[in-house]
């Protein structure tokens, strides 16, 4: 039997995640399940070319894979899965991208508009955010921009790891005043996005840790706020007792003193 199987780039996931066989290796068979457990957009994700005859027959099999483009011959396939973990405060989203590893290293698509829109993230970001921070317990925030400048956010870590915190500052929300908090880092390349009426915030779990972040409008000094991190009506359970903050985050006021403009009813969910 002479084939050809063509795969998009998940076969490598796929194919370390799978047990041996009793013949002691992976099976193609296995290989093809797993894709179609993934649904492939209803479409079986490999091809076979010719499955029978000689080793004459391996001209025919090879034929129609010639005049392949790598990445045409894949398009529509769902190159990359974004999965979604549950979250409580309504309208923040925790994203895991789909990575491709091999001896080289890795691949993700760290962003793509019209998968996150699947998602419900229907944002246009307008610009990129990128930070350092050099010690572990390194804390900024917890920031937020008032109406009519609020911005969203997708956040990453490329290098290091975070305590990634978000507010409900929306008036009118079930989950007005609360918190929620995540661990980003660069190996679990976990991303966060925060809706516009939240506060957020982060502190370094490493040292020399690199966040990134989109923002969907850009910074007006005149409107930027903030909260306390350590505001006892919120107990957040940071990580560190004596974090490095700037001398403006060491100023921030309580939730209880705070200016905010926003509603759940124009904001939510």
């Amino acid at each position: 039997m002479t084939g050809i199987y063509m795969y998009d780039a998940r076969v490598f996931g796929i194919f370390r995640g799978l047990e041996p066989s009793v013949r002691g290796v992976p099976e193609i068979a296995d290989v093809n399940n797993a894709y179609l457990r993934r649904g492939a957009h209803g479409r079986h994700p490999a091809r076979l070319m010719e499955r029978r005859g000689d080793a004459r027959s391996y001209p025919r099999a090879s034929e129609p894979a010639k005049d392949t483009v790598p990445g045409g011959e894949f398009e529509g396939w769902g190159v990359a899965d974004l999965k979604l973990h549950p979250c409580r405060l309504p309208g923040v989203k925790l994203i895991e991208p789909e990575v491709f590893e091999d001896r080289r290293g890795f691949f993700m698509e760290s962003y793509h508009e019209a998968k996150f829109a699947e998602l419900g993230i229907h944002c246009r970001f307008v610009q990129d955010n990128h930070s350092l921070s050099l010690e572990r317990g390194v804390l900024r925030g917890l920031h937020y921009q008032l109406k009519p400048r609020a911005q969203a956010k997708l956040v990453r870590v490329i290098r290091g790891a975070v305590y990634d915190v978000v507010v409900d500052l929306r008036r009118g929300s079930p989950t007005f005043g609360q918190w929620e908090g995540f661990v980003l880092s660069a190996e679990n390349k976990l991303q966060l996005f925060v809706p516009r009426g939240f506060a957020h915030g982060f502190c370094t779990l490493e040292p020399g840790t690199e966040v990134l972040y989109k923002v969907d409008d850009l910074y007006a000094r005149d409107l930027e706020r903030g909260i306390a991190w350590n505001d006892p009506a919120l107990g957040i359970p940071w990580p560190v007792k004596h974090p490095i903050l700037s001398d403006k985050d060491a100023r921030h006021p309580p939730l209880a003193e705070a200016e905010y403009n926003f509603t759940c009813e124009e904001d939510g969910p």
